[in-house]
C-alpha cells in the first residue's frame, strides 16, 4: 500500500511550523514503520530546502511549485492507494477515475475570508471519500454548516490527535536547560528566574500575543525575576523587558522548552478544533493556562493540568495566580534547572 500527504502551509520542512505540520509528519513517520505500507510520501509547497526530491526518515518529500501543482496532485491521486489532504489556501481539484481514496482532514473550523486562509469552506466543498476531524467540536461545526444540504453520503470520522510520546516528555529543568543552550548559547535563564511561562505560537496569527504586553507587565510587577519564553517567527512590535523571543523551534527541541516552563499559556482568540500545544505541554509535565474557545472548552474539562480563563490580560494573570496550587505551578526548583 502507498500512502500520501499533500500539505499547503505553513512551514514543513526542515522545521515543523505549527500543530497542523508535527500532525502530517508524527502520521507520516508512523506510517513508514506499518508492514503492510511500502512508500510515504509528502507533497508540499513549503519544503524550505532546495531539493525538490529527497527522503529523510523513511518519508519521501516531493516539493509543489509553480503551474504543475495541480499536474502533480493528479499524479499522486493515480499513483497511491490513500491521499490525505490538508489543504488550506487552495481548494482540491475534483478529479474522475482516480485511484486513490482522498481523505480531507479538517485542521480548523474557520471559514475563510479576503485574509485568513482555513479548512472548513475546503472540506464542505470537496468530494471526498471521507473527512477526518480531531474533536467532537470540529464535527459538531462541519455537521452544522452541511444540515442545510443532504450529507448523508459524506462519511466523518472524530479522531482526536496523539502526541509522539518519543517527541514530547518531561526532560529534568537541569538537563533541559543544558539542551537549550546547545540550541542557543545566547539564551541565559538564571538561578533565580521565577516563574518561566511559555508562550508557543507565532505571531499575527490570533493566538492572543496582544495580551502579552500587559499580562507581562503584571506578571514582572509581582514576580520581578520572571521570563516569558515566546516563539514569535516574524515581525513583532513588543517592547517586553522579561520576555525572550526564540524564534520558531524545531520540534525536536519542543520538549526542553516546556520541560524548563513552569507553566505554557495558550491564549488563542480561534475557534480551536483541537490544540496540539495543550497536549504537548502536559505531556512535559507543565501546565496550561488557556481560553475556552472551541475544544479547548473540552480539553480543559478532561485534564486537570489545563485551566480556563476568560480572555483579557487581568483575567489571565488572575487565573495563574489563582490556580497556582492546583497547577502545581512556580514549584520547580528554579536552581536545579542550570
Amino acid at each position: 500500500m502507498k500512502i500520501s500527504f499533500l500539505d499547503d502551509e505553513p512551514e514543513i520542512f526542515p522545521m515543523q511550523y505549527g500543530g497542523k505540520a508535527r500532525t502530517i509528519i508524527d502520521l507520516a513517520k508512523q506510517f513508514t514503520k506499518t508492514k503492510d505500507i511500502k512508500n510515504v510520501t509528502v507533497l508540499s509547497r513549503t519544503i524550505n530546502i532546495e531539493r525538490k526530491k529527497f527522503i529523510w526518515n523513511g518519508i519521501n518529500f516531493q516539493k509543489l511549485e509553480g503551474y504543475d501543482i495541480i499536474k502533480k496532485i493528479i499524479e499522486a491521486s493515480n499513483n497511491t492507494d490513500v491521499l490525505n489532504v490538508h489543504a488550506s489556501s487552495f481548494t482540491f481539484p475534483y478529479i474522475k477515475n482516480k485511484k486513490a481514496i482522498i481523505v480531507n482532514h479538517l485542521h480548523d473550523v474557520i471559514f475563510a475570508t479576503s485574509d485568513t486562509g482555513s479548512h472548513l469552506d475546503k472540506a464542505i466543498g470537496g468530494q471526498w471519500d471521507a473527512i477526518i476531524t480531531p474533536s467532537i467540536f470540529a464535527t459538531r461545526v462541519l455537521k452544522n454548516v452541511t444540515s442545510s444540504w443532504n450529507d448523508s453520503d459524506r462519511k466523518i470520522f472524530t479522531i482526536p490527535r496523539a502526541v509522539d510520546a518519543k517527541t514530547f516528555y518531561s526532560i529534568s529543568p537541569k538537563i533541559a536547560y543544558s539542551k537549550i543552550k546547545n540550541f542557543n548559547s545566547k539564551i541565559e535563564i538564571k538561578p533565580n528566574t521565577h516563574p518561566v511561562i511559555f508562550f508557543p505560537h507565532r505571531v499575527n496569527a490570533n493566538k492572543g500575543e496582544i495580551f502579552l504586553p500587559k499580562l507581562c507587565k503584571l506578571i514582572s510587577n509581582k514576580y520581578p525575576n520572571s521570563l516569558i519564553l515566546a516563539t514569535f517567527d516574524g515581525d513583532h512590535h513588543f517592547n517586553i523587558p522579561n520576555l525572550i523571543n526564540l524564534g520558531w523551534i524545531p520540534t525536536e527541541y519542543m520538549k526542553y522548552f516546556y520541560s524548563i516552563s513552569d507553566l505554557t499559556i495558550s491564549m488563542s482568540l480561534l475557534p480551536e478544533s483541537f490544540s496540539q500545544v495543550c497536549l504537548e505541554s502536559v505531556s512535559c509535565d507543565t501546565p496550561v493556562l488557556c481560553f475556552k474557545f472551541g475544544n479547548l472548552s473540552d480539553l480543559s474539562e478532561k485534564f486537570p493540568a489545563i485551566i480556563s480563563c476568560e480572555p483579557n490580560a487581568k483575567k489571565i494573570f488572575s487565573g495563574i495566580e489563582k490556580n497556582k496550587r492546583k497547577f502545581s505551578c512556580f514549584k520547580k526548583n528554579t536552581e536545579k534547572r542550570i
